[in-house]
């Protein structure tokens, strides 16, 4: 079957299992609070194949406002392409010991440091890829 981290996992007989990942900013809101008004109205982000942004207004008053196919679906697509990885897991792998700098341009890519004028940090991400696409 299929993991929590949509990897398939295996039983005794050696194939890829999950692992569980710790994530330092999870958000928790116990249902009670959910359905009080003093929450409303918030935005809920799913990332799944692609991106849905909905509005909450209250309970069961919602409405999708946003969105972009660009999600998980992409993300494992191209890792499939560019890696020839076979898991889910095995990507998340190469993730956590790559270096996105290498292809990613960043601010100081531009501008050669941060850009003052809109706050922006030197090592703020400016172009998923954009380096690949640079003249050398």
């Amino acid at each position: 079957g299929v993991g929590p981290l949509g990897v398939a996992g295996g039983g005794d007989d050696g194939a890829a299992r999950p692992r569980r990942r710790e994530y330092p900013h999870k958000v928790f809101v116990s249902l009670e609070r959910l359905e009080s008004s003093s929450l409303f109205p918030y935005l809920v982000v799913n990332i799944g194949s692609g991106v849905s942004v909905l509005r909450v207004d209250g309970p069961g008053r919602y409405e999708r406002v946003s969105g972009s196919s660009l999600g998980g679906g992409t993300y494992w697509g191209l890792c499939r392409l560019l890696t020839r990885c076979r898991t889910y897991q095995e990507a998340l792998d190469l993730a956590e010991v790559g270096d996105s700098t290498m292809v990613d341009m960043l601010v100081a890519d531009i501008y050669g440091g941060g850009y003052g004028r809109l706050n922006l940090s030197a090592d703020t991400l400016a172009s998923s890829f954009g380096k690949l696409v640079m003249k050398e």
